[in-house]
Order: structure tokens, then sequence, then C-alpha cells
């Protein structure tokens, strides 16, 4: 590795830190401030690794892990999208397909090359690890409101029906995260975490 190489690595590691930053919707379990993306992209890695095991498909789980870990750096430049946003996601190929250009442009070329396509492969949902990935960043997100209380939920009115399109991967892909969907749905209808039950 040359010396040009190993500063353009030593700058991209410096801009990444800013996803420590970057505030979601969501909450920290004690619900003192809001998630991060840092936070997040770890969380959502170590769901997939503690779940690899009980699924049925033999998925790649280091090309999962690596999408995971790099999925919304993009958001450094982007910000977030609320999932349930509707407006904000309108946007949002746009956004963060320029943020990516951006970000990852100033790698050098091998590492970009494959950064890129882990982003994009997460992004298009087309492979096993991609939609397993998209599975388990959205079992994170929907667990997170769980965790937290439901404070992001309620704040943003969000009702349980709200949630079934976010939902519908992870039930859909894996009889394993499905079972961890619906116990996670019965968590929040008994501690009434949903925004219509907060009356």
């Amino acid at each position: 590795m040359n010396g040009d190489d190993l500063s353009k690595i030593l700058d991209f590691m410096f801009v990444v830190d800013r996803a420590k930053t970057i505030e979601r919707a969501g909450y920290i379990h004690d619900q003192t401030r809001h998630e991060t993306d840092g936070e997040h992209m770890w969380h959502a890695a170590l769901w997939a690794m503690v779940l690899h095991k009980t699924t049925k498909a033999d998925w790649d789980l280091c090309r999962v892990l690596c999408m995971l870990l790099i999925h919304d750096l993009v958001e450094i430049y982007a910000g977030d999208t609320y999932a349930y946003d509707e407006g904000a996601k309108a946007s949002q190929a746009e956004r963060e397909n320029k943020a990516a250009a951006k970000l990852f442009s100033s790698l050098p070329e091998d590492l970009r090359h494959w950064i890129t396509e882990l982003w994009t492969e997460f992004t298009e949902e087309q492979t096993p690890e991609a939609l397993y990935a998209n599975a388990i960043d959205r079992l994170q997100g929907f667990a997170q409101n769980c965790i937290s209380g439901g404070r992001s939920w309620k704040e943003n009115k969000i009702t349980k029906e709200t949630t079934f399109p976010r939902t519908s991967l992870p039930r859909s892909l894996d009889n394993y995260m499905a079972a961890i969907v619906e116990k996670l749905y019965e968590i929040a209808d008994s501690k009434k975490l949903w925004h219509e039950q907060d009356k």
C-alpha cells in the first residue's frame, strides 16, 4: 500500500466517524437521547450474527455483516430518512446516491469498488444476503422502538398497522425472524407502545 492510499483510507475513516453523531428517529433504551447511525449499524450487525445460526438459509454472514456495517454511512451527507416519512422517502434514493458517490469516491480504487458494490447490493435487495441484511435492518429498527418504550412511534403518531409494511420482509423471509417479530408485536401491544394506545 502506497502512502497516497494510506492517506485516503485514513481520511475516509475520519469522515465515517461522523456516523456516531447522525441521529435517527428512534431512541436508546433509557430515552435520554436518539439512537445514532453508528449505534444502529453496530446493533444490526450484532442481530445478524446472533440470528445467523437459527436461520435455515445458508447466508454468507461475512457479506451480510459488511453490508450492515456500511449501509447507512451515506447518511453522513444525505441525513437520516425516517422509515415512515413518505415525503422524505420520495427523494431518498437521489440523495443517498449522491452521498455514496461523494463518500466513497475518496477511497483507493479497489476499496471504492468493493464498498460501492456492497452498498449497491444492499439497496437493490436482490441477492439472498441483501434480503437478509435488509430484513435485519428493519428488525433492529422495530425492536429498538420496543426497547425504548415506543417513544418514537408515539411522537410520530405511528399505529400498529403503519408498521406492517416495514415488518413484512423479516416476517416472510425466515420463520425464526417471523417468530421474533410476532413476539415484538406482543410486547408492543402489552406495553401499549402504539400511538393510538397512548390516550
